[in-house]
């Protein structure tokens, strides 16, 4: 913890390497902070995270931005992210102008290309019942948006095991 006062308080910085199986790398990193407030019986947190990828030869920057609210049998929690730099970029490999043809007096064409798009994420979920709150699942929705691509929008679920007090495994 960068900052921690009692079990009321606590700020960290947070971040993380990537590698994935075509040798990309990519990492983030940021700062959280989260309180609890007593006659709440919950904890309101925030972030902020920077986070570069490289991908097919292209580097791409986003900044997200999150806000949760953690308690004893329900939490939420939603992130929003903002695209930095370039609007699109070609691959290295597979990209640029895949078809084109003649439509009257224009011409078509297909194109494919690397974009990062705006977007925003959230769920809320808590402790399954008879669990001993050993077993929680969480449900959410998810969209991103852009020029020149078609909008994603769709909906996501996972479980999450608190083994122990140090260590939780989820299952999206």
């Amino acid at each position: 913890p960068l900052y921690q006062q009692d079990f009321e308080r606590l700020s960290a910085f947070q971040g993380s390497f990537l590698i994935d199986n075509y040798s990309d790398v990519g990492f983030n990193a940021g700062l959280l902070h989260r309180e609890y407030v007593e006659s709440k019986d919950r904890i309101f947190g925030a972030n902020v995270f920077y986070t570069h990828r490289s991908q097919g030869g292209n580097d791409f920057h986003q900044m997200g931005f999150g806000v949760e609210t953690l308690g004893s049998y329900l939490d939420w929690r939603a992130n929003g992210y903002i695209p930095l730099g370039d609007s699109f970029q070609v691959p290295n490999s597979g990209g640029g102008v895949t078809d084109a043809m003649f439509s009257g007096r224009s011409i078509l064409v297909n194109f494919i290309a690397d974009k990062p798009l705006t977007g925003f994420d959230t769920e809320v979920g808590g402790v399954l019942p008879g669990s001993l709150d050993i077993f929680r699942a969480y449900a959410g929705l998810y969209g991103f948006t852009g020029d020149y691509s078609d909008d994603v929008w769709g909906y996501q679920g996972r479980l999450e095991a608190r083994l122990q007090d140090a260590g939780v495994a989820s299952v999206a």
